[in-house]
């Protein structure tokens, strides 16, 4: 099975004031095939606001992380994503408020 075919599971959260998240992920067999998924989806970007690394509560990298300004199917708005790689793992958090998911990829981070 190719990597790109490996399914992505979703969570949608709800915040108080309306906002609306979404949350994927992404087993990839490898770190360096995560990192890989991770480089394909900066590309289709509209624009990368934030490149670098990912660290975990501990202060330790344990991958890649991207903010970057997507624009969205169907929609002339333009929303942000905030993505990262730990280990295997991809995981992608998108909404149209940055607040909210920096706030929500600090709750997701180990």
């Amino acid at each position: 099975m190719d990597e790109d075919e490996n399914p992505l599971a979703f969570t949608s959260f709800s915040v108080a004031d309306g906002t609306k998240l979404l949350e994927m992920h992404k087993f990839c067999a490898s770190p360096s095939q995560a990192v890989a998924y991770l480089n394909r989806q900066i590309s289709k970007a509209q624009k990368t606001v934030n490149r670098g690394q990912k660290i975990d509560r501990k202060r330790k990298v344990v991958g890649r992380r991207a903010e970057i300004r997507v624009n969205v199917e169907g929609s002339h708005d333009k929303d942000w994503a905030v993505m990262w790689t730990d280990g295997s793992d991809f995981y992608e958090l998108l909404s149209q408020s940055l607040c909210h998911i920096l706030e929500l990829e600090r709750r997701l981070t180990p």
